[in-house]
């Protein structure tokens, strides 16, 4: 529960804040899942989640800055564009007025791996986490930190393996995160609404309601659970630890 603290070498190149304006609705998204408390801060002042999009065909992308997880909307200033990444030096270069998030590589990894994405979003929710893992979700390694090489690696080689243009990935030794990961703002829209309302967990991060005339979600106050007040039970990380650590793929 360390995002916001840069594992990697991050290389930024101050320059003008990206235009927002060349990307229309990743604002928007971001907030809204900031409102339903998918991205945000958790009670130690550590921040969780971020928003990426690529840029034309890539391989830049645009990423919510690093540590803003306690803002509900950001400026342009608050973004950067990652122009490279390296998963083996475990180090990128980024320009605008702040570094790039320190999950920066896993969406590196995701755009990589799948050419037809164009949006990758990582939250956290303990309730999503925990029914994606109970379900057989996609996951990587246990062992596999955020932050590092080996997380970036191990998302390349999960969704490089997997047909479609869209999907979740539960990030099984971060605790809580999980990236969503389109083609398009709708289908991230849409993948995520499905999985929060598949939870058979009761805590209702679940309970996140798409009005199409508003195009934004509302989280109702009764659903509003803060994460440091979930109902904490055995660890999903140990139902999934032996099949992950002996390479056999968990099924979709």
């Amino acid at each position: 529960m360390d995002e916001g603290y840069i594992k990697f070498s991050c290389h930024l190149e101050n320059s003008e804040p990206p235009d927002l304006e060349a990307f229309p609705g990743l604002s928007r998204l971001r907030t809204d899942l900031h409102d339903a408390g998918l991205i945000g801060v958790y009670p130690d002042g550590t921040g969780f989640g971020n928003v990426s999009a690529l840029i034309r065909r890539g391989p830049a992308f645009i990423i919510s800055g690093s540590a803003t997880g306690s803002q509900r909307e950001l400026s342009p200033a608050c973004w950067s564009v990652v122009e490279y990444c390296s998963i083996a030096y475990n180090s990128l270069r980024c320009r605008g007025l702040v570094p790039a998030s320190s999950e920066s590589l896993t969406h590196d990894a995701v755009y990589r791996a799948n050419p037809a994405v164009c949006y990758v979003v990582h939250v956290h929710s303990w309730p999503l986490f925990r029914s994606q893992l109970e379900g057989g979700a996609a996951a990587t390694p246990p062992g596999a930190a955020f932050g590092t090489a080996d997380i970036a690696q191990a998302v390349y080689d999960q969704v490089a393996g997997r047909e479609g243009t869209g999907g979740v990935l539960v990030m099984a030794g971060h605790e809580e995160g999980v990236i969503v990961y389109g083609s398009r703002i709708h289908d991230i829209r849409r993948i995520l609404k499905n999985c929060l309302r598949s939870s058979r967990s009761p805590l209702a991060l679940d309970c996140i309601v798409q009005y199409p005339r508003a195009n934004r979600w509302q989280l109702t106050a009764r659903d509003r659970v803060p994460h440091h007040d979930r109902k904490k039970g055995t660890s999903p990380l140990n139902m999934v630890s032996a099949r992950v650590q002996e390479n056999s793929p968990l099924p979709g």
